[in-house]
């Protein structure tokens, strides 16, 4: 893989705190967002895949009942990240396959809206994969493709795909990657390697979309299981919080929340916030540039009103998740993160 560009140093700029939301982030024209929905699948028992448990019979007893419900969730979240205004682009992770994405935008909650939907089957064991809905009324998709994971040093070990699409926003050319990266369970340090490679997969298609032209509009979102300093995200796939406009590397909208202690997922073990979730541009879209498309604020929002989050034994306020132990009915053990996009007047 060949490296695109120079090493940026990373400046760290202390800013004053203010809630990241839908009711106080800056809008803009287009809306992007996305969502780790925490195993949205059928009830099917789906040949070749470890989803027994999300049967009625299963261990989780995933009823009928229990997945209209967690359907219904999604879509009031999707539906509430924006306000009145609807997302754009929806990056989704966890989700089984295309049927439960077709019933999810055929919600009566998001029925109006018109999503389209870009997904691709992955050999991921568990059966789960990432997606992207667009509004076919504000974006149009040029193309579309799924890039491979894989592990040299384990060919037998199957994770998800990482999604890429190039669409219309504004008339101006996007390039999308949405990213489910392998998690931590069995230790950070054992699985990081996978984490790396998925990484270095994304950074090689970034380096030849830049290559080809360096003023490219990039967006690279998704659960990354690693927080914006670990190697991966850092080092590999070359990201920081470095609002330098020379710099050539990407920038990582979610720095700054991640600095001021806020995450996006709850670890209950250690009962402290991780920020995985995380939405990364092209310095193309930073005010600085403007080139056709720009972000409103240098930094994602979390979407975290009360009514997503419950008190854990604690009392922290942690996401309302589907399950724990057992099932508590909540909506995801993730919170949604998002951004808005401006088109550049000419």
């Amino acid at each position: 893989m060949k490296k695109y560009g120079i090493i940026c140093f990373i400046l760290v700029i202390t800013i004053s705190f203010r809630p990241l939301n839908a009711q106080s982030y800056e809008k803009g024209d287009y809306l992007v967002m996305f969502y780790n929905v925490e195993n949205l699948f059928d009830t099917i028992n789906a040949p070749n895949k470890h989803d027994k448990e999300f049967t009625p019979d299963g261990r989780k007893n995933w009823t009928h009942e229990r997945y209209s419900k967690k359907v219904k969730d999604i879509a009031k979240v999707i539906d509430a990240v924006g306000g009145e205004q609807p997302a754009d682009l929806i990056g989704l992770a966890e989700i089984e396959n295309r049927e439960v994405l077709e019933r999810l935008v055929e919600h009566k909650t998001l029925s109006p809206y018109g999503y389209k939907i870009i997904h691709f089957e992955s050999p991921d064991e568990r059966g789960i994969d990432v997606a992207l809905l667009y509004r076919e009324s504000t974006i149009s998709k040029k193309a579309a493709e799924k890039i491979k994971v894989d592990f040299p040093w384990d060919p037998d070990d199957k994770t998800r795909n990482i999604l890429y699409a190039k669409v219309h926003m504004a008339q101006q050319t996007l390039h999308v990657f949405v990213n489910h990266w392998s998690s931590r369970g069995g230790g950070v340090g054992k699985t990081a390697p996978k984490r790396m490679r998925s990484a270095a997969l994304v950074r090689e298609e970034v380096d030849e979309i830049l290559a080809t032209n360096p003023e490219a509009n990039i967006v690279v979102m998704g659960d990354l299981n690693d927080e914006p300093e670990n190697l991966s995200v850092k080092r590999i796939l070359y990201s920081n919080g470095n609002t330098d406009s020379n710099c050539e590397s990407l920038f990582n909208m979610s720095w700054k929340p991640y600095k001021n202690g806020l995450g996006t997922y709850h670890y209950w073990r250690d009962n402290e916030w991780n920020m995985i979730d995380q939405m990364i541009i092209s310095r193309s879209l930073l005010p600085e540039k403007s080139n056709g498309l720009v972000v409103t604020e240098k930094v994602q929002g979390i979407f975290k009103p009360d009514w997503l989050l419950h008190k854990n034994e604690q009392g922290v306020k942690v996401p309302d998740k589907t399950f724990g132990k057992n099932y508590y009915g909540g909506y995801s053990d993730h919170l949604p993160v998002f951004m808005y996009i401006n088109k550049v007047n000419d």
